[in-house]
């Protein structure tokens, strides 16, 4: 007797039961769908082959894609980029406008008719109509875009993806020379402006750079005080004219002190004479001395002649220094009034000489010495004005020295600042020059062609198993759909379950069609639709065919195309 327990005996029966039933559901599934195909079997083959049909129909009308590119290289010398800081038409302003210079309407057209696609033989209106037909078509079609880069260099691709393959054949190459050439036009036109106008800025911070030196120069040849080694020249100056002011007011004391006592002496005379005194008789015999003030104005010339050696010699000043100037000036007076005055005077007589009116010879001998002190007085009240006026000039230039300074140290931080802008200047202008004589010796940019433009010898799209995968799917789908469809709107009773289904009486037996005589019906399903279905397989199969010679064999088909259209029309 078995010691396995019944839930145990149960649970494995009603497994074994279910894995059963499962199957018979499966098979029954199975069946069923053989019997609706082996029932609708036309009704699957024939959509079937119509989807296939109309997919390879439309495939053969589908625009054939090729594609075609070209891949160029520009790249930049990397020992003139060192030496350029800032090279014009660099790689970023390259990239920015890359897709303008090359594949822009007007760069088409151009190429359009460089290849020779300028409707000749045509219209103006059609060439016209043409040639925008064909510029939309490659503008649209073409692309162009920067597939590898670094700093001295660009990986460039142009890719056309049309049905018009000779077309971009005969083009894209002119477009990529056209961009080539173009590139370094531009490049070597942008150089020689660039030079043209950092030589012209060269030139006039050289012309300011001089200018603000003249200016400079000629202050300090006026101003020397402003001069950072000079400071003490206007102290200097000021001495020298104080120096000479008491020089000639103790000149002009003496002269005056002169004249005073020969004034004196003259209304001495006038008393005596009015007195009856007798004038003493001079001495016939007279003396000739050297005049004191003679040998004074040569000491003074002497003097001044030494200062000017010693500036000379000793300061380093020019003439035209203006501490010179005044020396001379000074100089040149003092030698005017030597040649004024007389070198000898008679100080004396014997006696021997007589005179009828002696007291109108003295008064005369002592006018003539009054007139020569009074002009003498007169000149020094002249030096006295002038050198004080220089003397308050001076002061005046003390008084504003302060602001002229700041004004001259101004002036030489715009020197500087001109200098500054002139060698940055001068530097750009160099770096041009150097990248002229780079592009001279074909060192600075250069174009390398990398992969040739090729015409694929069949069309990239659509792709053949493609092709052929989808019709097939296209058409069993629409067979199931078809199959589907009469299925369930299809009320007949074909078997005993859904009799018994419908009526709810078992059915005992069943017996098959009884033929008495063909019905047109049955004859249309013998032998019309195997004759359909026979012609649309071959409709399919010459398709399928057209489609391999259209995309595997494109120059084939188009002659077989041709040919079947000339018997045609």
């Amino acid at each position: 007797m078995s010691s396995q327990s019944p839930s145990i005996l149960l649970g494995q029966r009603l497994k074994t039961v279910s894995e059963d039933f499962a199957g018979s559901d499966l098979q029954q599934m199975v069946s069923r769908l053989l019997t609706i195909l082996r029932y609708r079997r036309w009704s699957f083959i024939l959509p079937m082959l119509t989807g296939m049909t109309v997919v390879l129909a439309v495939s053969l009308l589908v625009p054939r894609q090729y594609v075609m590119r070209t891949i160029f290289e520009r790249r930049e010398d990397p020992i003139l980029l060192k030496l350029v800081a800032n090279s014009p038409l660099n790689l970023e302003i390259h990239r920015q406008t890359l897709r303008f210079n090359v594949i822009s309407p007007a760069a088409v057209g151009q190429a359009l008719e460089q290849a020779g696609f300028d409707g000749t033989g045509l219209s103006p209106e059609a060439a016209a109509a043409r040639k925008r037909a064909l510029v939309g078509h490659l503008a649209s079609n073409l692309q162009v875009m920067v597939i590898n880069s670094g700093p001295n260099h660009d990986l460039i691709e142009l890719k056309y993806t049309g049905d018009q393959p000779d077309v971009a054949h005969a083009v894209i190459p002119i477009l990529r020379d056209n961009y080539v050439r173009n590139s370094k036009a531009a490049i070597r036109n942008l150089q020689h402006q660039a030079r043209e106008f950092f030589a012209r800025e060269t030139e006039k911070r050289r012309a300011e750079v001089a200018r603000l030196q003249a200016e400079l120069t000629q202050a300090l040849v006026n101003q020397p005080e402003m001069a950072p080694g000079r400071p003490e020249w206007l102290h200097e100056r000021l001495r020298a004219e104080d120096l000479t002011l008491e020089q000639l007011n103790r000149a002009r004391h003496e002269m005056q002190t002169e004249i005073e006592a020969r004034e004196e002496y003259l209304r001495q005379l006038d008393e005596q004479q009015a007195r009856g005194d007798t004038l003493p008789s001079p001495a016939l015999v007279t003396r000739v001395v050297e005049s004191p003030q003679h040998k004074a104005l040569q000491t003074q010339i002497e003097k001044i002649e030494a200062e000017i050696a010693d500036a000379k010699t000793v300061r380093q000043m020019k003439d035209t220094h203006p501490h010179v100037m005044a020396l001379n000036r000074k100089l040149e007076r003092l030698r005017t009034d030597l040649e004024r005055l007389g070198q000898e005077i008679v100080t004396g007589s014997d006696g021997t000489e007589t005179a009828q009116n002696p007291w109108d010879r003295e008064r005369n001998r002592i006018g003539m010495e009054l007139k020569t002190f009074r002009g003498k007085l007169a000149q020094l009240d002249r030096d006295l004005a002038a050198h004080q006026a220089a003397k308050k000039e001076l002061e005046g230039q003390k008084a504003t020295l302060f602001d002229r300074q700041q004004k001259h140290m101004l002036q030489e931080q715009a020197l500087e600042a001109s200098r500054a802008g002139l060698g940055v200047w001068q530097a750009k202008l160099e770096e041009v020059n150097r990248m002229l004589a780079a592009e001279d010796l074909d060192r600075g940019v250069r174009f390398n062609t990398i992969e040739e433009c090729q015409r694929p010898v069949r069309p990239t799209s659509p792709n053949l198993n493609v092709m052929l995968i989808l019709s097939a799917a296209v058409g069993l789908a629409l067979a199931v759909v078809v199959v589907f469809l009469r299925e369930i709107f299809d009320r007949s009773v074909r078997s005993p379950a859904r009799v018994n289904r419908l009526l709810g009486i078992p059915v005992l037996e069943t017996i098959e069609d009884i033929l008495v005589r063909p019905s047109p019906k049955r004859w249309f399903t013998a032998y019309v639709l195997p004759v359909v279905a026979i012609v649309q397989i071959g409709v399919v199969g010459g398709l399928g065919w057209l489609l391999y010679l259209s995309l595997q064999e494109p120059e084939r088909y188009a002659r077989w195309v041709g040919g079947l259209a000339a018997m045609v029309f």
